[in-house]
């Protein structure tokens, strides 16, 4: 396996990307840096065009038809007909199945990070991670202070504002902002209860998105203040097969000085995700991991131990926000199904043994108000996808 390199790979293969070469110990190594984004309309066009070439074969029987009775007059042998319209139909259908085809590449395509395959090159992995955030208008001001820290921090580093409900004057100033790029949440697309933004089934979501787009991401909520370069994590992500969150505590009973995530989830999460409630307060490995800010690389055990059973999770109401939940009241949502998935399928993966508490508290920190909203940097290149 070769060292120092960070190991870009697309699934399924035929994705079209732009491309960088690396030079590591004399070989070239293509990786893809930035990813095309699909289209909001994607399956809708695919479906479009599948239903273009049913008609297309219809009208194209339909013509055959009345064509039959006009052949002789045309003085073309009925066998040279048919193989005239038998190369016309199959040029027709190639075409039509061929983009589909391509939709349905596009549409799942997903940015692999192998960091469990090798030593990966650190900084050429700080360079393809994104800063993904969301917020509605009332957390605006908060939001801005921290793109602005992020922009201090991290000159280089693209930031992505997925909208949750900014009005549209709000909208126009973020899309002005240096390094930044405002995207529309599609809560149209998933059940009625994502909306709901006190249920944040909608960050497991945008999270699942932009990781299998960019493949190297930061989640960060509106509160984050950076004071330092995320470079400075990616080394222990990767010791972390590719996720790092600031752990508050190790153990159920934990009371101060942050309360336990154990006593903020109503048991039917717990039997949705399949963790004994009893059991979790007795084990010696029950980390509570900070939703609001987490490192988080593409690899293969991300997907499967991470991304995957917290998606099932958020796009599940009986799971993500059960009956009787209540936020601040006795259930966290996305926290506290990030606390059971991350005790469920990374047993004895975080402890104090390898704790990196002082190394997150020395990147950035927490500031829930919005007095130094104005330090935004505001460009007049900013894009809008």
């Amino acid at each position: 396996m070769m060292r120092n390199a960070v190991l870009f790979r697309y699934r399924p293969s035929g994705v079209s990307c732009r491309q960088n070469t690396l030079h590591r110990l004399g070989k070239h190594i293509t990786i893809c840096s930035e990813v095309d984004r699909i289209s909001e309309s994607a399956i809708m066009k695919q479906s479009t065009l599948r239903f273009m070439l049913v008609v297309a074969v219809c009208v194209a029987v339909g013509g055959m038809y009345t064509a039959w009775k006009s052949v002789e007059k045309a003085g073309q042998t009925r066998q040279e007909f048919l193989r005239t319209q038998k190369r016309a139909a199959m040029k027709i259908g190639y075409l039509l199945l061929n983009k589909t085809r391509n939709m349905t590449r596009a549409h799942d395509k997903k940015v692999l990070i192998d960091v469990d395959k090798g030593k990966p090159d650190f900084d050429n992995l700080f360079k393809h991670l994104v800063v993904v955030t969301a917020f509605s208008e009332n957390h605006y001001k908060e939001a801005m202070g921290m793109i602005g820290s992020a922009q201090k921090a991290m000159p280089q580093t693209r930031i992505v504002v997925f909208d949750i409900g900014m009005k549209n004057k709000t909208l126009q100033k973020i899309k002005t902002l240096c390094n930044v790029e405002v995207r529309k949440f599609q809560f149209q697309k998933y059940p009625a209860y994502v909306s709901n933004l006190a249920t944040y089934a909608w960050k497991v979501i945008i999270i699942k998105e932009a990781l299998n787009e960019f493949g190297a991401i930061f989640w960060s909520d509106a509160s984050v203040r950076f004071v330092k370069s995320l470079r400075l994590l990616v080394p222990f992500a990767c010791e972390h097969h590719g996720y790092l969150s600031r752990i508050h505590s190790y153990n159920a009973s934990t009371t101060k000085p942050i309360k336990h995530n154990y006593y903020m989830t109503v048991d039917q999460m717990y039997k949705a995700i399949g963790v004994d409630r009893k059991d979790y307060f007795s084990s010696p490995y029950a980390p509570h991991p900070a939703s609001n800010r987490q490192l988080v690389l593409n690899s293969t055990t991300v997907q499967r131990n991470y991304l995957q059973p917290l998606y099932a999770c958020a796009t599940d109401k009986n799971c993500i926000s059960p009956p009787g939940a209540k936020h601040g009241h006795n259930h966290r949502f996305d926290a506290s199904a990030l606390m059971l998935v991350i005790h469920k399928y990374f047993p004895g993966e975080y402890s104090r043994e390898n704790d990196h508490v002082k190394d997150f508290d020395d990147v950035m920190y927490m500031h829930r108000v919005s007095n130094d909203w104005n330090k935004a940097k505001f460009c007049t290149d900013s894009v809008q996808i």
